[in-house]
């Protein structure tokens, strides 16, 4: 978070989190934001498993079901993100039910910002929509997904890059 640790003052160093994170807020008590830089995929850190097209099949992968009445396998944890021409970029950490190879029912509650985003693709009767599931993010996205630190159209992705302090 760009801050250095001052040895074995826990208390001290709690402080300077906190002012930290503060002064990343506007004086309007918002966030600051950065864009996210798109790169090349052949640029990515993680490309050790590429799947693309009728080459997917999710059930490939080890979702298990986690709760006896569980009506199949889910996806816990994962940092769902969803696009929408209104509301912009929304990345949210909802349940998500593997329902077969290549398709997932997401489970965000009415309170999510995910939600909202389904129900105004749903009035466009849309069906179905893209979605990228992070299995493993960085632990700011993580907990800016899981969260309500961001409002409704604040893209979490571009909090978090502020919060890493990168420029460029």
């Amino acid at each position: 978070m760009g801050i250095e640790p001052t040895g074995d003052h826990p208390q001290k160093n709690y402080k300077l989190a906190l002012n930290r994170v503060e002064s990343l807020a506007s004086e309007k008590g918002t966030w600051k934001t950065m864009k996210p830089i798109a790169i090349a995929g052949s640029q990515a850190p993680c490309k050790e498993i590429k799947y693309q097209g009728k080459d997917i099949d999710l059930l490939n992968f080890p979702f298990i079901k986690t709760n006896p009445v569980d009506g199949g396998c889910y996806i816990n944890t994962g940092n769902v993100i969803l696009e929408d021409e209104k509301y912009g970029r929304n990345v949210g950490t909802y349940r998500c039910q593997v329902k077969h190879s290549s398709k997932i029912s997401i489970n965000p509650e009415k309170n999510q910002d995910g939600w909202n985003f389904l129900m105004a693709m749903r009035e466009r009767g849309e069906k179905s929509t893209p979605a990228a599931i992070v299995l493993g993010s960085d632990p700011i996205v993580f907990a800016l997904s899981s969260s309500k630190v961001s409002a409704m159209g604040e893209d979490e992705l571009e909090i978090g890059r502020r919060i890493f302090g990168k420029t460029r």
